[in-house]
């Protein structure tokens, strides 16, 4: 339900990529779980219409992930953007090792969300698992699906940037919204 031209963009690649559109506008999460349900692939990285994703995202996250069978979560680091200075920052899971079993990840999720939106992926049978994103939290539902996959398997992390994400979009109000809810 995008206004600003994003559909004609989208059209402009042809079959290579499908536009899927409820019958009304969807909140956030609502949206997201939308989408991933319309879709039909193994793996799932949603990520933002603001998000930029890095060039070689996908072979930064599934470079290991063949090496365990276990995995249902792939993580991956997050350049930040700010649009007011223009600085980027590497933003980096440093708090688990490259591999991680559910119980640890569990243990460092409790604390804080370990990555941003778009610079995780998981597979769709885990999602359907856990009913998807929860629609009744706004603005952490992404931490609270990382923390409902903790039950499902392992998870393997890259610090190769996946996702860059613009912040300071003269939207303060939102950063100020989630540390309370942390």
């Amino acid at each position: 339900h995008s206004t600003d031209g994003t559909s004609e963009i989208i059209k402009s690649f042809g079959k290579r990529i499908t536009i899927v559109r409820p019958s009304f506008h969807l909140r956030m999460s609502a949206n997201w779980n939308y989408a991933i349900r319309s879709s039909s692939k193994e793996w799932i990285l949603p990520f933002s219409g603001d998000d930029k994703l890095s060039p070689s995202c996908l072979i930064n996250l599934f470079s290991k992930k063949g090496l365990l069978s276990d995995v249902i979560l792939l993580m991956g680091a997050t350049a930040r953007n700010d649009l007011m200075t223009g600085k980027i920052t590497k933003r980096a899971i440093r708090s688990v090792p490259a591999y991680s079993d559910s119980d640890l990840l569990l243990k460092k999720l409790i604390c804080t969300p370990l990555c941003s939106f778009g610079s995780f992926c998981f597979l769709r049978s885990s999602f359907e698992a856990v009913g998807g994103f929860d629609e009744s939290f706004h603005l952490i539902h992404d931490w609270v699906f990382q923390l409902k996959l903790c039950a499902l398997g392992g998870f393997l992390k890259t610090d190769s940037v996946v996702i860059e994400k613009p912040v300071n979009q003269d939207r303060p109000e939102l950063e100020d919204k989630r540390i309370p809810l942390y």
